[in-house]
């Protein structure tokens, strides 16, 4: 009888063994699944994780004797590639985790101790970098023999716990005050050399200058003078094209007056005349606006006038109409039943003969023409209207 198995993709499953002959074959399986015969094979599991491991070595002897302790952080991991499964199967099949890890590290300190010890102090502190390359570089190849890579490796923390560096710096330190004091007693000695110098050019530039101001003091005096008596001589032309000029412009002013005398007159006449034109025009105006009043208004009461009397003329002829209208509906009305009255009567009367006929046309003839004419008789007058245009 067997068993199904399976495994994820963080671990290796190794299955071995066989039976009836066949020879032991061993299988690796990452992630995937295997039928296990019960007593013939066997299982077993490899970690495929990335296993962190604290190394640290204390009190190391560096090239130079000095003894340094150092701290760092590794991870790294089972290969999984499969020409590397059996290396690794060979060296950690059946161990667990914590086995691997202690392995590793102390292979990673046995490293980094060897390292340590061939270089300097100095060198430790300013190439860690270079340190770290180092013991990778020596470190790799020997845990690939056992199928493990390392995934990264950094350096935490170097203690010098006998102040070796500290020394140095303080040594360092001195050097450099020794040298900043040097350089400081030189800048000093350079500057009071150059206060002096500079001292001297100030006080040879002071007596040059008072020997020059000295100089342009006297030439600035005379021409001054000279600049004095030109200013007068041209202070007196001046005066004089002054004067010369308010007599000549006083003289332009009395002409301009008389002139501006003369036109102002003649405007003053002109606008007199158009004054007098101004006054004419409006008393003109005036009159002809009420002359043109007057016509208008007389023009518009014989207008109305003559609208009411027209309106006063189509009224009385509608009325008139409308009761001749109204009048000869009625005489026809009645001149309708009268005929039919007559009618009946004819057709009554018709065995009287022709004679009877004639005798009764001819007394009907009055009746009719009066009741023809009877709405004649009701008009009054007849007006004629006149609409007021000419012909």
């Amino acid at each position: 009888m067997g068993n199904f198995y399976t495994t994820g993709p963080n671990r290796v499953m190794v299955l071995y063994g066989g039976c009836c002959g066949k020879k032991t074959k061993v299988k690796y399986i990452i992630g995937g699944w295997t039928w296990k015969w019960a007593a013939a094979e066997k299982i077993n599991y490899i970690p495929l994780e990335i296993i962190s491991a604290r190394l640290i070595c204390k009190n190391v002897m560096t090239a130079m004797g000095v003894p340094i302790t150092a701290t760092g952080l590794a991870h790294f991991k089972v290969m999984s590639a499969r020409e590397m499964l059996p290396i690794a199967a060979e060296s950690f099949l059946g161990k667990s985790k914590e086995q691997i890890r202690h392995t590793i590290k102390l292979t990673l300190e046995g490293h980094l101790r060897a390292i340590l010890a061939t270089l300097t102090v100095e060198e430790i502190f300013k190439e860690r970098y270079r340190f770290v390359d180092l013991v990778l570089e020596i470190a790799k190849p020997d845990v690939a023999k056992m199928g493990i890579e390392i995934v990264s490796f950094t350096i935490n923390e170097l203690r010098d716990e006998n102040m070796y560096m500290q020394s140095l710096g303080r040594k360092h330190v001195a050097v450099v005050k020794s040298a900043a004091a040097i350089r400081a007693a030189e800048c000093e000695r350079d500057a009071c050399k150059a206060e002096a110098e500079c001292h001297r050019e100030t006080v040879e530039a002071c007596m040059l200058a008072r020997l020059i101001s000295r100089r342009e003091r006297k030439r600035c005096m005379l021409e001054k003078m000279v600049y004095e008596q030109q200013i007068n001589r041209a202070k007196a032309d001046v005066d004089l094209a002054y004067e010369l000029q308010v007599i000549r412009v006083k003289q332009e002013i009395e002409k301009e007056t008389k002139k501006i005398d003369v036109i102002e007159r003649q405007k003053m006449v002109e606008i007199e005349n158009k004054e007098v034109v101004k006054t004419e025009k409006i008393l003109l105006s005036e009159v002809q606006l009420l002359a043109a009043a007057e016509s208008y208004k007389i023009q518009t009461i014989a207008e109305g006038k003559r609208i009411e009397s027209i309106k006063l003329a189509e009224a009385e002829s509608e009325r008139i109409r409308r009761i001749g209208l109204s009048m000869a509906e009625a005489s026809e009305k009645l001149g309708k039943a009268t005929a039919l009255n007559m009618k009946l009567k004819a057709e009554a009367y018709k065995k009287f003969g022709r004679a009877a006929l004639q005798n009764i046309a001819l007394n009907a003839i009055p009746k009719i023409a009066a009741e023809a004419c009877y709405p004649l008789s009701n008009v009054a007058n007849i007006v004629m209207l006149d609409s007021g245009e000419v012909a």
